[in-house]
């Protein structure tokens, strides 16, 4: 660093001051060198002085004149060199006379005189270039020839005489004089070497500062300006000469900004060295400012930073963006870091720190696989893909500082510099943990069962599709077990769901246990269940025969009691078995036809097994369809309503039962008992129901206008589904206000087996409608289970004995047992009995003999349209009134 410099005008050496005194000393000296002379001469007057001293004396006097004319003439000469050549000739010149002294017949006392002035001319060019050593040698010389004088006075005025005495004392006074010269020379030299040296130094700092780049100002303690170097010239476009003496306001006014006075005035204040940065008045140049304020002045030194400025400004801002940067970075919700080739890291944002736990100090440096510690393989094969295709995004599994896992979505971009090559990567990772829970729990949901945990419909149906491709490929076979459980459903109505779930979990377990680990048991929803065996070998044969055995185990496994809830409940189950891959290889055939063996197992008594016979396929077509079939003939409204005579004892019609039928549009009858159960099993059921309620209850009001059908009334079967739908009640309402029939006239025929489905339900709607006038009949009964409870509660009007009971009545004793009681229980409740399916006159007088006085069947009438029911009352009415004529005419007669 530069130093300050107090004074930096330097002072030209040998200037008229130093020359003014080092001429005086000169002066003295040759006026010694005279006084010498002189003495010299009157010693030789007197004698005491030999002649061949004369020339001596004479040239010194020769010597002194020519140095005092030099000095006094010559004014600009150099006085360093008269001394010097005065103090060589003084040398000689004292040489010369004390040789010629001591050779000589002169007196040999001038001798001691010569040696003793000869002694300080020895040392005197020696000790002028020591001033502090030539000070106290002058100092000696004022007091040597004192003492010498006082201390040999007694003796010396007894040898000498006067003549030499005289020469004493000259020679004392000479050398008085010239110690005197020789202190007045000596300090003359030391204010030389001073002036040198500093002329030296300043000779040297000028070209320093003539020689450095920066700009260099010197002010004095008036704020004038004493120097300034070339580059303050050349940078300020100022000359040297014009700008002295004038202030810096003045010499340089486009230098000084308001911000530049500022720092100039509290750096001329301040009591040390200070700096400052600050722009010049125009505000295009930037200049750094250091100040040395000292008690002569201020020196400035200014140096141009306007190009490094300007790239510290443009680095400030790429800094606080940055900074800026960072601060996003941080603010990120993602995890971001940046590790080098070497797999360590460089940067860590507040969102790792959050994210796993670890500081940016405590991770820095530190490999990333140290850090998070996950699957190597898959960081391996992350990084690799980086420097291969540039970036990479995939999932990896880490772990935070407490040692808990998670799951991030990382997205890795390979940062290159300049030049290429690669020099970090960087990772942007996402926590996913909980997303990848949710998406389990709903990969879970959509492809398992909540209850059981077992793999559910959709996924049982993408395992089968890979089954039977697998099956295809490897020249293998499968097989499918369609399970379900025998009486599920009276499970759930009598101990409640929570047992039936109990049930479901423990089935599940069972199932499980039954098959290898590489087959597949689903749930395909409710107490249906399915299993798939894969890589059966040896054909179809092996295949079957390997079904059957886990069917077996299956059965068996069932018939063990299950623990639902503190008791022990035992179920049976159904299974259907089909083999593939076969004549048929849809994931769909697959299922159906496991689903139509189940059935068929059902119906051969349940726990059974049952393969799937291709007979099977065409029934279930042939049943689709019908029901194709079914709803077609229902939108276009073509089923036809019959009605069956019911007649008293006496063969009166009182009522008739509206029965459905189907003219196919081949001209065919399909009889009901194909087509309502494919009406129940399509959905149909509840809208054909209906549309036989309106027949009948049209048909109802159409009677009503006819004297001979006004007392007749209608049954109409209503299937439980029907009559279990909430809006049932609504409907019957609605149709008899909508056809204007009499609900008294109207009577709904309910199945006994169908009371068992819900009771209460039955019991609170039928209560609702006979509010209404309309009337119910039970049919089919006696063959079901009804309880005599239920049966008291119920708001009926008639029992209707099944034709079942009917038909063997006269050969089987316990038919006619079963009817008797029925007729008997009928006329204990109060309750009228209707016998169906009367076909003798046989039954017909069994059953009137035991108290039933209603029959409907063959024996009176099949089911018929209106129209012909309509002919067959008439003709009933046409015979009952020419029986009545022929009666009159008998009792007449």
């Amino acid at each position: 660093m530069l130093q300050p410099i107090t004074n930096v005008v330097p002072t030209r050496i040998g200037d008229d001051t130093a020359n003014s005194l080092a001429r005086r000393a000169l002066l003295t000296a040759d006026a010694l060198a005279m006084a010498g002379s002189i003495l010299g001469v009157v010693g030789m007057v007197k004698g005491t002085v030999v002649g061949t001293e004369i020339p001596l004396i004479l040239s010194c006097l020769l010597f002194s004149c020519w140095m005092l004319v030099t000095l006094l003439v010559f004014r600009t000469v150099a006085v360093q060199t008269v001394a010097t050549v005065a103090m060589a000739y003084f040398t000689i010149y004292l040489c010369a006379c004390s040789i010629t002294s001591i050779t000589s017949s002169g007196h040999h006392g001038n001798l001691f005189i010569y040696l003793v002035w000869f002694s300080p001319l020895v040392v005197f060019n020696k000790l002028v270039n020591e001033p502090a050593v030539g000070r106290f040698f002058a100092k000696s010389l004022f007091i040597a020839p004192l003492l010498i004088v006082l201390s040999l006075s007694p003796r010396l005025i007894a040898i000498f005489n006067m003549e030499m005495l005289l020469l004493l004392v000259a020679w004392s006074f000479s050398h008085v004089l010239f110690g005197l010269m020789f202190d007045v020379v000596t300090r003359y030299r030391e204010d030389y070497i001073v002036e040198r040296e500093r002329a030296e130094s300043l000779k040297i700092k000028s070209m320093v500062l003539e020689s450095i780049s920066d700009c260099f100002i010197a002010l004095d303690s008036s704020s004038k300006l004493v120097y300034l170097n070339d580059a303050a010239c050349t940078e300020f476009s100022v000359e040297q000469t014009l700008a002295l003496n004038h202030t810096l306001l003045g010499a340089v006014p486009a230098l000084l900004s308001e911000s530049m006075l500022e720092g100039l005035r509290a750096a001329s204040g301040a009591s040390g060295a200070g700096m400052f940065e600050a722009q010049n008045k125009a505000g295009d140049r930037w200049y750094e400012v250091r100040c040395f304020p000292s008690p002569d002045g201020l020196s400035i030194y200014f140096r141009n930073i306007t190009e490094s400025m300007s790239s510290r400004l443009k680095l400030d801002a790429a800094h606080s963006s940055l900074r800026e940067q960072a601060e996003l970075l941080d603010k990120a919700q993602d995890a971001i870091l940046v590790q080098d080739m070497d797999r360590r890291i460089l940067y860590w944002n507040k969102s790792a720190e959050r994210l796993y736990g670890w500081t940016a100090s405590e991770v820095m440096g530190r490999c990333v696989e140290d850090v998070l510690r996950g699957p190597p393989e898959s960081a391996q094969l992350g990084i690799a893909s980086v420097l291969k295709d540039g970036e990479w995004g995939g999932e990896l599994l880490q772990w935070r500082r407490d040692g808990t896992t998670l799951t991030v979505e990382s997205r890795c971009t390979l940062v290159c510099g300049d030049e290429g090559n690669p020099r970090s990567i960087l990772s942007i990772n996402t926590d996913i943990t909980n997303r990848k829970g949710a998406e389990a729990k709903i990969q879970r949901l959509a492809f398992y069962d909540v209850l059981t945990s077992l793999p559910n419909r959709t996924l049982l149906r993408e395992r089968l599709d890979m089954a039977l491709a697998s099956a295809v490929r490897q020249d293998t076979m499968g097989a499918l077990l369609f399970i379900d459980l025998d009486d599920f459903k009276t499970l759930n109505d009598t101990w409640g769901h929570d047992a039936g779930d109990l049930l479901l979990q423990q089935v599940a377990l069972r199932l499980t246990a039954c098959v290898r680990d590489g087959d597949t048991v689903a749930r395909l929803g409710g107490d249906e269940f399915v299993v798939m065996l894969e890589g059966l070998r040896g054909g179809d044969d092996a295949a079957a025969a390997r079904a059957k055995a886990v069917g077996d185990h299956i059965l068996e496994a069932f018939l063990r009691p299950y623990h639902v809830g503190n008791s022990e409940y035992t179920s049976t189950g159904s299974i259907g078995i089909t083999i593939f891959p076969g004549w048929s290889n849809t994931t769909d055939d697959l299922l159906k036809r496991a689903d139509m063996a189940m059935y068929r197992a059902k119906a051969q008594g349940r726990n059974k097994m049952c393969f799937f016979d291709p007979a099977m396929q065409t029934m279930v077509a042939s049943r689709a369809a019908l029901q194709a079939d079914l709803r077609r003939t229902l939108q276009n409204r073509e089923f036809e309503l019959y009605y069956q005579p019911q007649v008293n004892r006496g063969g009166q019609v009182t009522g008739a039962e509206a029965l459905l039928r189907w003219r196919h549009p081949d001209g065919s009858f399909v009889p009901p008992i194909e087509f309502i159960p494919a009406a129940e099993e399509a959905g149909l059921i509840i809208e054909l129901g209906r549309w036989a309620l309106e027949k009948a209850c049209f048909q109802l009001a159409e009677w009503a206008a006819c004297p001979e059908l006004d007392g007749i009334s209608i049954s109409v079967n209503v299937c439980m589904r029907q009559f279990l739908d909430s809006h049932f009640v609504n409907l019957v309402r609605d149709v008899l206000r909508q056809t204007g029939a009499n609900p008294r006239k109207l009577k709904l025929e309910i199945t006994e087996s169908s009371l068992m489905e819900n009771v209460e339900e039955v019991i609170a709607k039928m209560m609702a409608l006979r509010v209404h006038g309309v009337r119910f009949s039970l049919d089919d009964f006696g063959t079901g289970y009804s309880s005599l409870n239920y049966l008291k509660r119920l708001p009926l009007d008639q029992l209707k004995i099944d034709r079942s009971f009917i038909a063997d009545v006269l050969t089987n004793p316990k038919d006619a047992s079963i009817a008797r009681t029925i007729i008997t229980l009928g006329k204990n409740l109060s309750l009228s009995v209707i016998a169906e399916g009367v076909e003798t006159e046989e039954q017909r007088d069994f059953l009137e003999g035991e108290g039933c006085y209603s029959y409907q069947g063959y024996l009176f009438s099949p089911a018929v349209p209106a129209s012909l029911f309509e002919e067959f009352v008439a003709a009933k009415h046409r015979r009952e009134n020419h029986q009545s004529q022929d009666l009159s005419l008998v009792f007449a007669g």
